[in-house]
Parts: structure tokens; C-alpha cells; sequence
């Protein structure tokens, strides 16, 4: 279960609101595991997920809480947001993998994806 939802990544970053969380909710795990087990260790990242799939932040308690709401979401936030500027230009089909192209707009280029992303992640 994740730990944050697609409403709070598009409210809390520049992320549209007309981004389909199908297109971002599956990197949450993966940054839960690869970003943040690494900054809690696993003993701290098991207790927080443990008591947050045994009831919410309802679970959490004290300074688990206040880590959960004023750092961990964060975190989550801004590197999912990260992981998906990476991606988001190219998308895999049963055809192929294609490069998006708006009509009404131009593609960024890879160093302003590299840029934005690093910075959603500091």
C-alpha cells in the first residue's frame, strides 16, 4: 500500500491535475523502497509501513507522525514527481516504444527534464 495518494503528488508538486495517476502511482513503491528505505533504514521504514497499513495515520503516533507528515510525504512527493518528468515522454505500447508529441505545445528537452527533476528531488 502506498504510502501517499495521486491527489496529494499532483497538489503538492507543478504536476497538472489532468496527469493520469496511471501514469505515476506504479514509481511510488519503487521510490519507497529505492529513496526512502535507504534514508530511514529498514528497521524505521518496516515500523512505518507496518503501522500505516495496520491503520493509517491513525497508527502513527508522536514523532512517527510528525516524520510521516512533515518529512516522509514530502520525500514521496517531490520523487515520484522526479521519477516521472524522467519518464513522461515516452510511453510503451503494444507497438513499440514512441515519444510523446503535443500538438499544442513542444517537448521539453532532456537537460530541462534533468534540471526540473533534480531539483524536485533536493
Amino acid at each position: 500500500m502506498g504510502l501517499i495518494t495521486a491527489n496529494e503528488i499532483m497538489k503538492n508538486t507543478s504536476m497538472g491535475g489532468n496527469v493520469d495517476p496511471d501514469k505515476f502511482m506504479h514509481l511510488l513503491n519503487d521510490v519507497q523502497v529505492m529513496v526512502l528505505e535507504p534514508v530511514l533504514g529498514t528497521t524505521l521504514y518496516d515500523k512505518i509501513i507496518t503501522d500505516f497499513n495496520e491503520g493509517g495515520t491513525n497508527n502513527l503516533a508522536g514523532d512517527y507522525l510528525t516524520m510521516f507528515n512533515d518529512y516522509i510525504k514530502q520525500v514521496l512527493w517531490h520523487s515520484v514527481y522526479a521519477e516521472y518528468l524522467r519518464d513522461a515522454n515516452v510511453m510503451a505500447r503494444n507497438g513499440g516504444v514512441f515519444q510523446h508529441n503535443p500538438n499544442d505545445a513542444s517537448p521539453a528537452d532532456v537537460e530541462a527534464i534533468k534540471y526540473v527533476a533534480k531539483s524536485a528531488q533536493s
